[in-house]
C-alpha cells in the first residue's frame, strides 16, 4: 500500500467531523459533471483540517503526501504553511508538495531548512529534489552533501552529480572534456580524504581505461613504511575500485589467516616483503575483503567470519566485498543478511542479491515474509523483473491453503504497483474472482481490489470492493482511482466525501478535486477563493498530472 507518511491505524480514526451538509444536497449533487461550491468550500476545510492538526504529526505528513500527489499550485498554500513544522517528517512533505508544483518558493525553502536539518531529512530533501527539482537545486544539494557524514548521502551526491557528468560525456562521445576536463578532475579526486569518493573516482577512472592512476596507491598499500590505518584504507579504495593489480598484494596477506588456522601453510612473497607473522589485524581484514571482492573462494569464510557481532557499516562492507564473488558460497551471508534486524542492512543485502546471477526466486520469496513495507516492496521489484512465473506459480500455491490466503492478500494488496505489476496478477485471476464471494470481507475485498487493478471498470468487482472492504482496503482503491481514472471514482468518491473517517474523507476530496480541476467551475471557484485569501494561492500556469 502505498501510504509512504501514514500510518494507518493512528489516521483512521474519527478525527474530525467537517459541516455535515444535508441529505437533500448530497444527493443532488452526486449527479453532476462540476465541482459545486459546497464541495470546493468542503475539500478546503478538509485540508486545512489535515495539515492544521497539531496532534499527529502523521495526519499532517499524509494530508501533505496527498497535496503532492496532487500537484497543484493553486493548493501551495496548504503545504506552504508547514516549510517550518516541529516534524522533520511534516517538513519534508510539505517541501516534497510545494517541489511538485514547482513552487517559486520552493527552491529557497528547500535550501533553507536543510542546513538545520538532521541527516535523514537531508537525504529525503535529496531524493524530492531528484525528483521533482530543477537542475540549479539538485547540484547545490549534491555539493553539500559532499561534505555529509553519512555514507550514503555522500555516495548518491557524487553519483548523481560528478560521477552523471562523466557517464553523460561517454555517452555524447565528448573525448574532448572527458580528457581535458573530466579525467583531471577524477584523478585529483582519488587523493581526496573521503574514502567513498577517493574509491569511486578511481572506479571510473579504470573503466575507461585509466587504471595506471592506481600505481600510486598501490606503491603506497606496499610500502611498510606507510601506516597500518592507510594501507588498510588503500586497501579498501582498492578493492572498491576493483583494481586487479591489488589482487596479489590482498591474497599474500589474507593468507596468514589460513595459516593461523592450520588450513594452509603459508610461504613468504618475496615480492612484497611484507612480515608474514603478526600482521596487524586491520590490514589482514581489508586484504581478505579485497582478496574475497576480487574472486579468490578460499578467503570467503574468514570474510563471513567478520558478520560476527559488527557494526551495521561492518556489515555493509563485508555484504558488499562478498557480493562482488560469484561463488555461491558467498551468497549464504548475503540472503540470511536478507532479513537482518537493522532495515539499512537489510535493504543492502536485497538490492545486493537481487543483482546477482545466482539470485533463487525461492530465497527471495522467503524473505517477503517480513514486517518492512520497504523491503517487501524492494523484493518484490526484483521478482517481478527476474521471477514473474516463479513468484505468480508461489502465490497460487499459497491461495490454495486457508492459512495462508489473508497474509498472501494483504501483501499482493500492499506491494503491487497499480502501473508496472499487473502481469503477476494474471495466473490469479480465478483464485481472486472466487475469493471475492468468500463471507470474509477482508478476503473479498482485497480481491477485488487486486482484480480491479487490472479491470478497472468491472462493476462487480467495483460493487463487492465498495460494500465489503475493510478502511485499509478502501483507501488503497481511492487512491489507485484517484491516481489513475478519477473521473470514472466520482461516485464512489462522493460516497465517502463525507465519512466519519478523516483519511476516507482526505483522499476522496483529492479525487473530486482531480476529477473535476480542469472544469471551469472549480477552477473559477478555486480562484475566486484566493483572492479573497480564504484559499490557496492562484497558480500561474495549467498543471500537469502530478
Amino acid at each position: 500500500m502505498n501510504l509512504r507518511k501514514l500510518q494507518i491505524p493512528r489516521v483512521l480514526v474519527a478525527l474530525c467531523v467537517a459541516m455535515l451538509l444535508s441529505l437533500t444536497l448530497l444527493a443532488s449533487g452526486c449527479e453532476n459533471e462540476e465541482l459545486k461550491e459546497t464541495e470546493i468550500q468542503e475539500i478546503n476545510k478538509i485540508l486545512a483540517t489535515g495539515t492544521g492538526f497539531e496532534d499527529d504529526p502523521f495526519v499532517r505528513a499524509e494530508t501533505l503526501r496527498v497535496l503532492e500527489l496532487l500537484a497543484d499550485a493553486r493548493l501551495d498554500k496548504y503545504a506552504r504553511d508547514l516549510v517550518e513544522d516541529p516534524s522533520p517528517m511534516v517538513r519534508v512533505a510539505a517541501l516534497r508538495a510545494l517541489l511538485a508544483t514547482k513552487n517559486k518558493e520552493a527552491e529557497r525553502l528547500v535550501l533553507a531548512d536543510y542546513n538545520k536539518a538532521s541527516e535523514p531529512a537531508r537525504f529525503a530533501m535529496i531524493e524530492a529534489a531528484m525528483e521533482y527539482g530543477p537542475e540549479s537545486l539538485r547540484q547545490e544539494l549534491f555539493e553539500r552533501a559532499l561534505n555529509s557524514k553519512d555514507l550514503r548521502m555522500r555516495s548518491i551526491a557524487f553519483e548523481e552529480g560528478t560521477i552523471a557528468e562523466v557517464n553523460r560525456a561517454v555517452r555524447d562521445s565528448d573525448q574532448q572534456k572527458l580528457k581535458v576536463e573530466l579525467k583531471p578532475k577524477l584523478s585529483k579526486l582519488v587523493d581526496s580524504e573521503d574514502f567513498y569518493i577517493a574509491a569511486a573516482s578511481l572506479r571510473k577512472l579504470n573503466e575507461l581505461g585509466y587504471s595506471e592512476r592506481a600505481e600510486p596507491l598501490l606503491a603506497k598499500f606496499r610500502s611498510e613504511e606507510t601506516p597500518v590505518s592507510e594501507r588498510a584504507r588503500l586497501a579498501r579504495i582498492l578493492r572498491v575500485a576493483g583494481i586487479e593489480a591489488a589482487k596479489a598484494d590482498f591474497v599474500a596477506i589474507a593468507e596468514t589467516v589460513l595459516e593461523e588456522s592450520g588450513e594452509e601453510k603459508k610461504e613468504a612473497d618475496k615480492k612484497l616483503e611484507l612480515p608474514i607473522k603478526r600482521v596487524d589485524e586491520r590490514l589482514v581484514r581489508a586484504a581478505v575483503l579485497g582478496a574475497v571482492a576480487l574472486g579468490e573462494e578460499r578467503f570467503i569464510e574468514a570474510a563471513q567470519g567478520y558478520l560476527r557481532n559488527a557494526s551495521q557499516e561492518e556489515s555493509i562492507e563485508v555484504l558488499e566485498a562478498l557480493a562482488r564473488n560469484v561463488s555461491e558460497n558467498a551468497t549464504v551471508s548475503i540472503k540470511i543478511a536478507m532479513q537482518d534486524a537493522r532495515p539499512p542492512v537489510r535493504h543492502q543485502a536485497i538490492d545486493l542479491y537481487g543483482k546477482r546471477a545466482d539470485a533463487e526466486a525461492k530465497a527471495l520469496i522467503n524473505a517477503l515474509r517480513q514486517e518492512d513495507p520497504m523491503a517487501r516492496r524492494k523484493i518484490a521489484n526484483i521478482l517481478v523483473a527476474r521471477f514473474p512465473k516463479d513468484w505468480s506459480q508461489d502465490l497460487r500455491i499459497q491461495l490454495k491453503a486457508e492459512e495462508r490466503k489473508d497474509i498472501v492478500l494483504a501483501l499482493l494488496r500492499d506491494v503491487i504497483d497499480r502501473e508496472k505489476d499487473r502481469a503477476i496478477l494474471e495466473p490469479l485471476t480465478e483464485q481472486l474472482s472466487e475469493l471475492t464471494k468468500d463471507p470474509k470481507p477482508q478476503r473479498s475485498s482485497a480481491a477485488a481490489y487486486l482484480l480491479l487493478l487490472s479491470n478497472p471498470n468491472n462493476e462487480v468487482y467495483r460493487k463487492s470492493l465498495e460494500e465489503t472492504s475493510n478502511v485499509q482496503t478502501r483507501y488503497v482503491f481511492l487512491e489507485h482511482m484517484l491516481r489513475t481514472n478519477p473521473k470514472e471514482g466520482v461516485p464512489i468518491f462522493r460516497r465517502y466525501f463525507y465519512d466519519d473517517l478523516y483519511a476516507m474523507r482526505l483522499i476522496s476530496a483529492a479525487g473530486l478535486w482531480r476529477a473535476f480541476r480542469g472544469k471551469e467551475g472549480g477552477a473559477v471557484a478555486a480562484s475566486k477563493k484566493a483572492e479573497e485569501g480564504e484559499a490557496p494561492e492562484e497558480k500561474k500556469e495549467e498543471d500537469g498530472e502530478g
